[in-house]
């Protein structure tokens, strides 16, 4: 098995108390009915656990092709991950998702302005890494839209769907 420290992580880190972060870093913005707010700058560890790493998406993309790939954990744990419970389909870590050409893994995240999308093949030879700017507002959300074209951008990177 290899260690995290094999994959040379380009930016990732985690924040402690620091509400700054090298480069690269991308802006993130929260909008409200009054205004537009730039919140690139806060202390994401507020969240948790969940909060308390922060990292680009070709890290991202690294981690989660050698987690599927069978690089970072023993067979028998990373099937026990990949089970999902009956619920709401979410194993040790990771959520399984059908597609037309058959299962991606993932897990998403968010915090204030800001969201990462990552999925990967249970092989790990194809991943999804994206970074967000994303609006916390039910009266202004996009969610229902934002969703549909989610499902479009991975069926097009897992099942070659273009426009479908």
């Amino acid at each position: 098995m290899a260690n995290a420290a094999a994959f040379r992580r380009q930016g990732a880190g985690q924040g402690g108390s620091t509400p700054t972060w090298p480069p690269p870093v991308r802006t993130a913005s929260a909008a409200g009915q009054e205004r537009t707010v730039d919140v690139t700058r806060h202390n994401p560890s507020w969240v948790g656990a969940g909060g308390d790493m922060v990292s680009t998406t070709w890290d991202l993309h690294t981690y989660f092709s050698a987690l599927m790939g069978g690089k970072l954990l023993p067979a028998e744990l990373l099937a026990e991950m990949r089970t999902p419970e009956a619920t709401v389909g979410y194993g040790l870590g990771v959520f399984a998702q059908e597609t037309e050409c058959g299962t991606v893994f993932h897990h998403n995240g968010a915090t204030m302005g800001s969201a990462a999308l990552m999925y990967g093949t249970p092989d790990g030879s194809r991943t999804l890494t994206a970074g967000l700017t994303w609006v916390d507002d039910a009266d202004l959300s996009i969610a229902p839209a934002f969703q549909t074209a989610q499902q479009r951008f991975v069926d097009e990177v897992f099942c070659g769907k273009v426009g479908g």
